[in-house]
Formats: C-alpha cells, structure tokens, sequence
C-alpha cells in the first residue's frame, strides 16, 4: 500500500528546492517560460504544500492570505506519473481542511481554463469572465468553507 504524506515545506529548504523544480516542469516549461523569471519576493511569506508519495515530492500547492477570511490559491502542481491517483484533491482538501481550522471561511484561486472541471468537482465555483495569465486562458474560481 503506497502511503501520501502532505506537509508543508519551509522556503529555503532543499523541500523548497524540490517543490520548486516541480512548479517549474509542470506549470512553466510546458508554455515555454521559467518559474525563475517570475516575481518571487513573495515566496518566502507563502505557504508551501507537499503532497509525498514513498518519500517522493508528488505534488505541490501554495497559498497565503488575502485578508482576515480568505485564502489564495496558486501553483497546484502534480507529477505527470502521479496523475489520476487523488494527489490533487487530497492536497487541496488538506489545505482546506487546514485553513478551515485557522478560522478562514472562503478560498479563490486562478484556474487554468483546462483545469476548472477538477476544481467544480472540489465544489469550487466560477467567477467572472475567461482572462489570459502566463499565455493561457484562465478562470477565476472561490469555495466558501462554511459549509
């Protein structure tokens, strides 16, 4: 039985190297960009998740807080091998669970146009118009927490 670990990773950490190498390969390279040339100052006052499979860095999420009551999404990750196993659902509903017993009520992130049916089945509902983000279209999606 394979066993899933989630946990957060501190920034700097050769976890954080790891979790970075993966937002890279999977959300950057595919498009022809680098994850390097985006605006990191705020990394280190993110929050960054680690979805490990046996030991092996699988998938990755990051979040911080917009305000008092809500979280902001970015950078869900998951290794093309480890697709189709739950690793996404199980790291965003651990993330929720999380924040949810922090006292935040309400959840937003921007969806890549592609993913947004994975979001809907996580109960997540669009909001507003398609918009263009690192050359792909993209929706903006919340989840209240308080049900």
């Amino acid at each position: 039985m394979h066993e899933l670990k989630i946990f957060e990773i501190a920034y700097g950490s050769p976890q954080y190297k790891e979790e970075f190498d993966l937002r890279d390969r999977v959300l950057r390279v595919p498009l022809g960009l680098k994850l390097a040339e985006d605006d990191l100052s705020m990394e280190p006052t993110h929050h960054h998740i680690g979805a490990y499979w046996d030991g092996k860095l699988v998938g990755t999420v990051v979040y911080y807080p917009l305000n008092n009551s809500t979280i902001r999404l970015r950078q869900v990750a998951v290794d093309e091998n480890f697709r189709g196993k739950d690793i996404g659902r199980r790291v965003i509903q651990a993330v929720e669970g999380l924040v949810k017993n922090q006292g935040y009520c309400s959840i937003i992130l921007d969806a890549r146009k592609t993913a947004v049916g994975f979001y809907q089945k996580l109960g997540y509902k669009t909001l507003g118009e398609e918009f263009i983000d690192v050359t792909i279209p993209h929706i903006k999606m919340q989840k209240s927490l308080n049900n």
